[in-house]
């Protein structure tokens, strides 16, 4: 930590050697792979060392910030600025004075956890030159003091990076300077031990030709033109030196699209990622398909009954990996009359992929205090925007996700309640969980969807089981399980031994009925033989 009492004379000392003597020319941050990354840590530290005169950096975490910053050539002089204020410095920056675009995560909207995972897409997409910083805080001891460190790569979910005090991490002993490898969640846990608050992650990224373009999220599939180039940067040669031509595509190849670039003549730039990665002109994809399905809610958490008059804590984290998250909406409805009725709804506008679900709502203005005793269900979904090109136009796609609902019950005063979790076996279901009072029926109950597949009903067993319905009365808390048939063991059932038959006046088209497990269930042929066919019908109980 960066101890800022009792040092005066030893910070004052260190500010003189910073003006008198001259670190090495700055160099573009290049280094990539594993084992450049930690020689450029080991390299960065030695000149850092060397040229401040230091014989340690204890308690000057600024100045070994700093001088790496320097050193790497992502700013073109060295700053006098402390552990504390390394965030603040270069949070209102579009870009640094050595050319690196700035992207800032305030804590007002991240935690250091969800920052990291924006920036490696939960781990998964590579990034270097991070900055982290510690707001100023008094520790126990009475002393005072900011932090900040560089994260000079995270490779393949590793955090490569070294810190300015001997330490321990995960196990193993780390000498100050030294490279540091441990997982993003071990990072995160590390620096939560400390009595310092989390100030802000600062990304400058690599000074690629890619960072000088707009980004946009984009996740779709596409079909290529013929002749379409594949390239390493998203311009032309004419345009950067540094880009490189690959492969030529096929005709109507397709083409995985994460993501849409602005490059500084104007033309827009998908990313293409098949194992092959790359850019196309948009100008020669056609979309086929915009994709909304990499939104999830994770780590979610919900009062199953609720005492008149508390607040409702919902907690859970949203992430999304290619689209943007517009809008994160909760909705409550009564479910006290024959049909839902909403009675409370709360939305907030984001800007980003993920969302720190905290509180009694989504916008902290969602108050559960006025529901009279009775049943209800909470939803929650978002909003989703996914950016495409057109007749060299940008447009967006809008799409709503569903992502979680939990029936939940406001009492009088806290009683007896079961549980019920529906576990779909392999489809999906709208309903995540519901409650009953202890010793009532659970009542209606959610369907479940599986392409190919027709559903039974809820039983109390994966396989087997008793049946669920209405009037069933839960014993504590359940798990019901849904049972499945697929359309082709129905077809052959309902041929070998159906219900009943019926033959159009056309001769040719059929239609037929078949009990299973208690349900009829009635199919439309469009031949004798039943080759083509459609479900239509589900009478319930037989």
């Amino acid at each position: 930590m960066c101890k800022k009492i009792l040092r005066f004379l030893s910070l004052a000392l260190a500010i003189i050697l910073a003006v008198s003597v001259t670190l090495p020319a700055p160099a573009t941050a290049a280094a990539i792979t594993p084992d450049e990354i930690k020689q450029q840590i080991r390299s960065t530290y030695r000149k850092a060392r060397a040229h401040y005169g230091f014989s340690s950096f204890d308690g000057y975490c600024g100045s070994l910030v700093n001088a790496q910053l320097y050193i790497m050539g992502i700013t073109t002089s060295v700053s006098s600025a402390d552990g504390n204020d390394e965030y603040d410095r270069f949070a209102n920056l579009s870009v640094t004075s050595g050319g690196y675009s700035v992207k800032a995560y305030p804590a007002k909207a991240y935690t250091l956890r969800s920052a990291l995972n924006d920036i490696t897409n939960n781990g998964t997409r590579d990034a270097y030159n991070i900055l982290v910083g510690f707001q100023k805080t008094r520790s126990a001891a009475g002393q005072i003091y900011g932090h900040a460190c560089v994260i000079h790569a995270i490779i393949d979910g590793t955090v490569y990076f070294m810190e300015s005090y001997n330490t321990s991490l995960d196990g193993k002993y780390y000498p100050e300077g030294t490279p540091m490898t441990c997982s993003i969640d071990t990072f995160c846990k590390y620096y939560a031990t400390f009595t310092t608050q989390f100030d802000g992650v600062i990304y400058f990224g690599l000074k690629t030709y890619a960072d000088s373009c707009s980004d946009y999220a984009a996740s779709a599939w596409g079909s290529a033109a013929e002749g379409t180039q594949l390239w390493s940067q998203p311009c032309e040669s004419e345009v950067s030196e540094s880009s490189k031509p690959g492969r030529q595509l096929s005709s109507n190849e397709k083409l995985n699209i994460t993501g849409l670039y602005l490059n500084t003549v104007g033309e827009y730039w998908y990313q293409i990622d098949d194992g092959e990665s790359g850019y196309v002109r948009a100008e020669d994809v056609s979309i086929t398909q915009l994709r909304f399905d990499d939104v999830s809610v994770v780590g979610v958490t919900a009062p199953t009954v609720l005492v008149k008059g508390k607040p409702f804590n919902v907690k859970g984290t949203i992430l999304s990996e290619m689209n943007d998250i517009y809008s994160v909406r909760a909705k409550v409805y009564s479910m006290d009359g024959q049909e839902l009725t909403q009675v409370i709804n709360s939305a907030e506008m984001v800007s980003g992929k993920n969302y720190e679900l905290s509180g009694s709502d989504v916008s902290r203005k969602l108050t559960f205090r006025s529901l009279s005793a009775g049943s209800y269900r909470y939803e929650l979904a978002v909003i989703l925007n996914n950016y495409y090109v057109e007749n060299g136009q940008l447009l967006t796609g809008w799409q709503t996700v569903n992502l979680w609902s939990a029936d939940f019950l406001v009492v009088e005063k806290q009683t007896g309640v079961s549980t019920i979790t529906f576990d779909a076996c392999g489809g999906t279901t709208g309903l995540n969980r519901t409650v009953a009072v202890a010793g009532q029926s659970v009542g209606s109950l959610s369907v479940a969807q599986r392409p190919g597949y027709v559903f039974l009903g809820w039983f109390t067993e994966a396989e087997g089981g008793q049946r669920i319905t209405a009037d069933f009365v839960a014993e504590g808390n359940m798990t019901f399980y849904a049972h499945w048939i697929s359309m082709d063991e129905l077809r052959a059932e309902w041929m070998n031994n159906g219900n009943c038959w019926y033959l159009y006046a056309d001769g040719i088209s059929t239609m037929g009925c078949i009990e299973v497990g208690g349900n009829l269930y009635y199919f439309s042929m469009m031949d004798p033989m039943g080759q083509n066919w459609m479900l239509w019908a589900a009478a319930g109980a037989a």
